[in-house]
């Protein structure tokens, strides 16, 4: 049983009435130390296998697939989970590097964001980009029209994922909300450069086909932009 400031004061009410005296001091220690979620060794060795009760451990089973998970106080430590989940639109390759990264973000923010920039680029390659270099392939996206939006969160990741595993001027080694809001840019990523064209494109394809053709018609007859002088080298 978990317990809250307000169960532990109820339960020593309780106990209080119903034995006409206050209950031992170090129960009542002991049982605020559980509030606070503290994990500490409780009550006498058990005398066949030397076993002990660990207050705050918990494992528990999981009544949809039965698998079992530890708790510690109210983190679940095993298995290693994340509360920062993938975008479900998130190609399978970015997806894996960007849950690995998740897993790690409280242990170590640095790691998460080096991971994360790692992610986007598997991303850009998903997205058909290719160079090499990240920041090429950012380059690329933006001459594809890509939003400028779109493009500062982009260079950001790729920034600052940079500077977790390079001496720079950013320090990511306890700045555990910076790499959490990596990966909630990772996630807004994928929302506008796949989630939303795909809707958008769903939604086109709704339209007659002759009412798409006419658009065709209308686009192509608009003036192209002409191309910029190539700049010449010495």
């Amino acid at each position: 049983m978990r317990f809250t400031t307000e169960s532990a004061d109820a339960l020593l009410a309780k106990i209080r009435q119903e034995q006409q005296a206050a209950p031992p001091e170090s129960f009542v220690k002991d049982l605020y130390r559980r509030v606070g979620g503290e994990t500490f060794f409780g009550g006498a060795r058990e005398a066949v296998y030397d076993a002990r009760v660990v207050w705050n451990l918990n494992a528990a089973q999981c009544d949809h697939c039965g698998d079992v998970s530890i708790w510690l106080h109210s983190q679940m430590i095993y298995p290693a989970g994340s509360d920062i989940p993938a975008h479900e639109d998130m190609p399978r390759v970015v997806k894996e590097t960007f849950v690995e990264a998740a897993k790690i973000v409280s242990a170590s923010p640095r790691a998460s964001a080096a991971l994360a920039r790692l992610a986007l680029q598997q991303l850009c390659k998903e997205l058909d980009c290719k160079k090499e270099q990240l920041h090429e392939q950012i380059g690329e996206l933006v001459a594809r029209g890509l939003s400028p939006d779109i493009q500062k969160m982009l260079d950001s990741v790729r920034v600052i994922g940079n500077n977790a595993v390079h001496p720079g001027e950013i320090d990511m080694k306890d700045d555990e909300p910076t790499a959490r809001f990596i990966l909630e840019c990772m996630n807004r990523i994928v929302q506008r450069l796949i989630t939303e064209r795909v809707e958008v494109d769903a939604l086109y394809n709704l339209l007659p086909e002759g009412a798409r053709i006419a658009i065709e018609k209308r686009d192509a007859k608009q003036p192209q932009p002409a191309p910029a002088d190539k700049e010449t080298g010495p």
